[in-house]
């Protein structure tokens, strides 16, 4: 740690943290910047170029969010709930009250935007595919919120903002043109 530190000092005129530094096993996972960071350890095999079976996947470094991660976020937007049953841990969509006052359009702009900035800093993640858990529940808060402001129903609302099997929401511009802004979707 020290020729670490002294390096940093030297030729990149770096300082290291000391409280914030932490040297471990590569067997282990490593949080740094919200992230998981650890070698992968796998015995799947594949074929290399002359035929032969490999262990391609050991000892390669993977960068993971965590269901932590993923749990903490929306709780603290506050747009899921936990509930245990049986002792297994359960995540509930629930409103943003705070959105009450705002239009549809600007429930729908926030949502969206929370969506696209969680998906961007996360993309790298080679497991990915976890984030859609995310979104699943964001985009139920979204339909809570919204029904909770129009004292309907997720049901009623899904289906008076449903377009080709898309969530849109109609408004006019200022120049009092007729517009369409549309649930996020990856895809």
């Amino acid at each position: 740690k020290e020729d670490f530190k002294n390096f940093l000092k030297e030729q990149l005129q770096l300082e290291l943290s000391e409280e914030k530094t932490l040297i471990t096993n590569a067997q282990k996972s490593a949080k740094f910047l919200s992230y998981e960071i650890r070698v992968r350890h796998s015995n799947l095999t594949k074929r290399d170029k002359t035929g032969k079976l490999v262990r391609n996947y050991t000892g390669r470094i993977v960068l993971e969010v965590s269901s932590d991660t993923i749990r903490k976020h929306l709780i603290d937007t506050g747009a899921m709930k936990l509930i245990y049953h049986n002792g297994k841990e359960i995540w509930k969509p629930k409103a943003i009250y705070r959105l009450k006052n705002c239009d549809d359009l600007e429930i729908l702009d926030y949502y969206n935007s929370m969506i696209r900035g969680f998906y961007n800093y996360y993309c790298i993640a080679n497991n990915s595919s976890i984030i859609n858990s995310y979104k699943y529940i964001m985009e139920y808060s979204m339909y809570k919120s919204i029904a909770k402001k129009q004292s309907s129903s997720v049901r009623k609302i899904k289906k008076k903002y449903s377009k080709d099997k898309d969530f849109v929401i109609s408004y006019t511009d200022a120049k009092g043109q007729c517009k369409c802004r549309v649930f996020y979707n990856e895809g």
